[in-house]
């Protein structure tokens, strides 16, 4: 249903960290949270290839293992050398690490942690970064410049937020300063670098696309969620998101469905159409307006029609219409009770184009 996930999607647009860099301080952090980071990480599947000069593919290989009790360590910067695998020499190594991509993803952050000892905190760690990426793909790629980032030398993970969401099929990260010691050479290190979608791109592409798109109904999964494991999983990951109730009912109809508690009742689908196998919405202009101003009968004339449906107290009932037109008007909906205050005997509502729900409390 596109007006669904266009309006949950709006919902999560404005999550954007305005700080450059994040420091993760506490354990409660989500970027601390294993399912957050899986849920929404670049998986390594994706990516070609990574390359760093003067560096070893098993010892780059640390950096993008999802593990980060070990770490990688470059060359010496500034040192002349020779990389072992191209054969290029480079007479002033600038220390940097090429990412490729074996399609083209967004990346709006990057999780980095350098490597530290009891004596020494944040070794390698780049005091000052710039961050590349190309939409180009081969080593003839031209990259452009996204960000230079300053930060102090740390031994806890931290975020790097982008400044825009990017779309590249590579990625380039360059250690303009690297901190260091007398007693420790410029090298830079790498416990872990993680790339992180965007979370609202993420949701709009899998979550909020769990429903096949010609069951308006949203009865009909797509095969990726059609399995309550999946959904479970990615429900533990977004309890670091901090997702909200919308968000929330949606993640709760996937799992009815998934387990049958939710079905199609053929008694509650309506439609204006006269030949359509079902029941029948009768469409015959404002009768109301006709028996009050031609007719001249305030009395008489109504353009309600009984649906035959009720709901118990504190129930609420979801509402899914399917228009052949954005310009259709959408049905107006009059909730009438049978016992509780006068005032609220008949409750008017007006469908708008999205998740939409009458509290009977």
């Amino acid at each position: 249903m596109k007006a669904l996930s266009f309006i949950l999607g709006l919902l999560f647009i404005n999550y954007i960290c305005s700080e450059p860099v994040t420091v993760i301080k506490t354990t409660t952090s989500k970027y601390e949270n294993s399912e957050f980071i899986e849920l929404f990480r670049v998986p390594n599947e994706f990516i070609l290839s990574y390359s760093s000069p003067c560096s070893k593919q098993k010892d780059l290989a640390k950096a993008f293992d999802n593990n980060f009790n070990n770490y990688w360590q470059s060359a010496q910067e500034g040192a002349k050398c020779i990389d072992q695998e191209s054969g290029k020499i480079y007479t002033s190594l600038k220390v940097n690490i090429t990412v490729a991509f074996k399609k083209t993803v967004s990346i709006k952050n990057m999780v980095y942690q350098a490597y530290s000892t009891s004596t020494e905190v944040g070794i390698g760690f780049p005091e000052e970064l710039q961050i590349y990426y190309s939409t180009e793909s081969g080593q003839n790629a031209k990259f452009k410049l996204l960000q230079n980032v300053k930060a102090t030398a740390t031994d806890k993970k931290i975020v790097y937020n982008f400044n825009s969401i990017i779309k590249c099929n590579q990625i380039n990260i360059e250690w303009k300063a690297i901190h260091s010691s007398k007693s420790i050479p410029k090298r830079a290190t790498a416990k872990e670098i993680i790339f992180l979608y965007p979370e609202t791109t993420y949701l709009n592409e899998t979550i909020l696309n769990a429903f096949d798109k010609t069951d308006y109904k949203q009865l009909t999964l797509t095969k990726a969620f059609n399995n309550l494991n999946n959904l479970n999983y990615m429900k533990t990951g977004l309890n670091s998101y901090g997702y909200n109730n919308y968000m929330r009912e949606y993640l709760n109809r996937i799992s009815s469905v998934i387990s049958g508690s939710l079905k199609y009742d053929p008694k509650r689908e309506f439609c204006t159409k006269s030949k359509a196998n079902i029941r029948l919405i009768y469409q015959r202009g404002d009768i109301a307006k006709y028996a009050r101003d031609t007719l001249k009968m305030s009395a008489a004339g109504t353009n309600r029609q009984s649906m035959g449906i009720y709901g118990r107290s504190n129930e609420k009932i979801t509402i899914y219409v399917k228009t052949s037109k954005s310009t259709d008007p959408l049905p107006r909906i009059r909730f009438a009770q049978f016992i509780g205050s006068w005032g609220k005997w008949l409750i008017f509502y007006v469908l708008n184009i999205n998740l939409f729900n009458l509290d009977n409390s």
